[in-house]
């Protein structure tokens, strides 16, 4: 793609089907948002390019397998497109599992409460390559409760009763896997009827 702002406003109908390919305006006619408008555009065009063009998730699984993304972006087009938070790609993941399986950074908490924002019910498809709920892969991982476990928990609290993995329940995973004793708190907390059975 040519990421100049005439390019752009060519590219945009593949991106928004809505939007009016006739209108002729130029650059110099944008404000200041518009502009910035724009350049959100070209960063998402290099983002389609620089994904490949074969590539079958949707803009929104896209800008999840990004390394380093900011949550504003999944906001923006979660908001613009929320159907596609729930459309698995070619491999049969969601943008919520492409988050939770990519490497953890400081954004992965914000990133993943704004795909859950859009869409809780993401929480409740399981990850295929580990057969699994989100949150139990997530602890599988090792991820805390500040971390972004807190998160996958307050969107589908029904999970905390489900025995998935190795007929364990999220509870009783994180206690296996020697999880901080603050998140291993945490899930009793939300769920203290498990501590009766």
């Amino acid at each position: 793609f040519n990421l100049d702002a005439e390019s752009i406003l060519q590219v945009l109908p593949e991106i928004f089907p809505s939007y009016d390919a006739t209108i002729n305006v130029s650059a110099k006619d944008y404000s200041y948002h518009e502009m910035l408008a724009l350049e959100t555009i070209r960063k998402i065009v290099f983002l389609m390019d620089a994904h490949g063009k074969d590539y079958t998730g949707s803009l929104l699984h896209r800008i999840c397998t990004t390394h380093g993304q900011k949550p504003w972006l999944v906001e923006l087009f979660g908001a613009l497109m929320p159907e596609q938070a729930v459309i698995p790609d070619s491999e049969g993941c969601l943008p919520l599992h492409h988050l939770i399986l990519q490497p953890y950074s400081s954004s992965t908490k914000a990133l993943v409460g704004a795909v859950l924002q859009i869409n809780k019910q993401a929480g409740m498809h399981k990850i295929p390559k580990y057969d699994s709920y989100p949150c139990m892969v997530a602890i599988r991982l090792g991820w805390t409760w500040e971390g972004g476990l807190e998160e996958l928990v307050k969107a589908n609290p029904e999970l905390l009763d489900v025995q998935a993995d190795h007929g364990l329940c999220p509870t009783a995973l994180a206690a296996s896997m020697e999880t901080d004793l603050t998140t291993i708190f945490e899930l009793l907390r939300k769920a203290p009827h498990l501590c009766a059975t």
